[in-house]
């Protein structure tokens, strides 16, 4: 049968009001039984009676924190019956029935009557709640929903939630926290995904070092240890460094990315024959060539047969610079490189123009007569030949 909301509107509105009405009862039921007040410890009859007083002035947030602290120093189910009243006036649906339901995991102290009356009111409010379906890539992550912790990952099950629009939190530790919003529809189970990432973000990194037996790896001069080293490092760029005894050491640039591994591979060689070479530039991005070879970039040092090198530097956008460099058998060479962009059409264009126009200048005043008075000779009669 289809009902059209004219038709729905006043069904719901007696249906809230025969639920709400049984809460109501139920709070007044707890009113007209002082025994549940005379169960408790006299620590914990204080806040019960502190929680009555503030529910009664309508301070339903306050009173749900004496209530609370009643449970915990008496441990009697039935008060938690109560924690459920507050947050129904405080339009927490969810929260109502979450504690509701916490009564009902006590069955075997609460009476027949208290079990129905529970069950009755959690049937109450079913109509304002559904659940969502929380999946997230980190256990032990705190979920909140509009403020109010319901639990950890991993969710076994649906979570309830109040319908609406409703905004999720999950965080944890080490973690960047996340927020969604979420809109909720009765009858229909909301789901949502959520990925933590890191505070401190890093990637995996591999090094090996060929050539001594043992070998200590550096990264941008603090020691990691013994080669290999496989570990987490920050991501970012990063310059790498191998040495040995009696081996010349050797650095190698390269930049981490997060999530990712990265694999280092650096050969060491005896200090004999061999120069060692640095080469800087200012660009961490310019590529380093050493006779042909692609050897880094932004930095690299390392050994070098004696002799002639051809070393090229190059980046987009920058002209490529081309050096022979010469190394001597244990000789130590910094070689900084300072690339020049390049000029572009435009430029080249605009220099040509102002070239061709100072010529035509120069020209033009070059062959123009003077314009000066003339100057009259001494020769007065100069006899016709």
């Amino acid at each position: 049968m289809n009902l059209n909301l004219s038709q729905l509107l006043p069904r719901v509105s007696v249906f809230v009001l025969v639920a709400l009405s049984s809460v109501f009862l139920l709070l007044g039921s707890a009113h007209a039984r002082p025994t549940i007040r005379d169960e408790l410890p006299r620590d914990a009859r204080e806040q019960w009676d502190a929680a009555r007083e503030l529910h009664d002035a309508g301070d339903f947030k306050s009173a749900l924190v004496y209530f609370n602290r009643a449970f915990e120093l008496s441990n009697n189910p039935r008060v938690l019956y109560n924690l459920g009243v507050c947050w129904k006036d405080m339009t927490r649906y969810s929260e109502a029935i979450r504690a509701w339901e916490r009564q009902l995991t006590f069955r075997k102290k609460l009476t027949k009557d208290d079990v129905r009356k529970t069950e009755t009111a959690i049937r109450a409010l079913k109509t304002f709640v559904s659940t969502i379906e929380v999946k997230a890539d980190e256990g032990g992550a705190r979920l909140i929903i509009d403020g109010i912790e319901v639990g950890m990952t991993p969710f076994v099950e649906p979570v309830t939630i109040d319908v609406g629009r409703r905004l999720l939190r999950l965080q944890k530790a080490g973690f960047e926290p996340l927020e969604k919003s979420v809109d909720v529809v009765r009858g229909k189970v909301a789901s949502v995904d959520f990925d933590l990432q890191h505070v401190n973000k890093t990637g995996t990194v591999s090094i090996t070092v060929d050539g001594p037996e043992a070998a200590t790896v550096f990264m941008d001069g603090r020691e990691l240890g013994s080669a290999p080293f496989d570990g987490p490092v920050p991501a970012g760029p990063h310059t790498f460094e191998a040495r040995a005894a009696g081996y010349a050491s050797v650095q190698q640039s390269a930049e981490v990315v997060y999530g990712e591994a990265l694999a280092v591979s650096m050969t060491l060689a005896e200090s004999k024959d061999q120069g060692k070479l640095r080469v800087v530039t200012k660009h961490p991005d310019a590529e380093i060539r050493m006779d042909g070879a692609i050897m880094g970039k932004g930095a690299w040092e390392g050994l070098l047969p004696a002799g002639g090198h051809q070393l090229e530097v190059s980046k987009p956008g920058y002209s490529t610079e081309r050096i022979e460099v010469t190394l001597s058998a244990e000789q130590e060479r910094t070689v900084a490189i300072d690339l020049s962009p390049q000029r572009s059409w435009v430029f080249w264009t605009v220099s040509l123009v102002a070239v061709v126009g100072g010529a035509t200048v120069a020209a033009v005043l070059l062959s123009k007569p003077s314009e000066t008075t003339p100057v009259d000779g001494t020769l007065t009669n100069v006899a016709a030949f």
